[in-house]
């Protein structure tokens, strides 16, 4: 991802061939809804400080998806199930949420 982005659009990266740990750049303030659906080589995603909007179903169906790590100065998420309900679903995957 490019240092300057800001938003990532509704459905971007659906279904593409992403692989491993996603960080998100510093300056990235909107996640669209199902940004990322349907991606499941993702393994973790790095939310940064800047970020205060993510779509509903952003990393839906992410199903290689076990650890989002949020920026500890992010005062949008400071509630990991509201993380979890609202951006990222799965069927019994044991996913944990950690303040970075």
């Amino acid at each position: 991802f490019s240092e300057n982005l800001v938003e990532i659009d509704n459905g971007a990266f659906m279904g593409t061939g992403l692989i491993g740990e996603v960080v998100l750049p510093t300056k990235l303030n909107t996640i669209g809804s199902h940004a990322f659906y349907f991606i499941n080589e993702i393994t973790s995603v790095t939310i940064p400080a800047s970020v205060t909007t993510i779509g509903f179903g952003a990393f839906t169906h992410c199903d290689s998806l076990l650890n989002i790590y949020v920026a500890s100065e992010n005062s949008t998420f400071l509630y990991p199930s509201v993380l979890l309900c609202n951006y990222f679903y799965f069927g019994g995957l044991h996913l944990s949420v950690v303040f970075v």
